[in-house]
């Protein structure tokens, strides 16, 4: 803790917002889909170095199914590879409160090739970041 304490440095914030509604399966009613994800860049306030990312999305990592017996990150796996190859800083993600049951499983993701990926299937999480 008092490591971490001696390590605080001032940074700014810029927030982001995306939406994906084709990427949201609303599994139970009543029907509402939260699309909405919400990135946060933390930068340093001197230097405008990239420090730290957050990014927010109202979506159960479970597109693997419930069949699944790999371990696996899911779609945050992938979220946080990408974020953190494309701007070499600290990642994170968090799903958000949605009142509805949201999930990716039944969303219809292609491939690099055009073909659907089936739920359940490793390659899909990524695709569905890396899209």
């Amino acid at each position: 803790m008092r490591a971490a304490e001696a390590a605080l440095q001032p940074v700014t914030a810029r927030v982001g917002t995306a939406k994906a509604p084709e990427l949201l399966h609303d599994a139970r009613e009543p029907y509402i889909k939260h699309d909405e994800l919400v990135a946060v860049q933390f930068q340093h306030a001197e230097t405008a170095k990239p420090v730290g990312v957050i990014v927010q999305w109202n979506c159960h990592p479970e597109t693997l199914g419930g069949k699944n017996t790999e371990i696996s990150a899911d779609f945050v796996g992938a979220v946080v590879e990408t974020v953190a190859a494309s701007i070499v800083v600290r990642s994170s993600i968090s799903p958000g409160r949605s009142a509805a049951w949201m999930t990716s499983l039944k969303v219809p993701v292609q491939d690099e090739q055009g073909q659907e990926l089936a739920d359940g299937t490793i390659a899909k999480p990524s695709a569905m970041v890396n899209r």
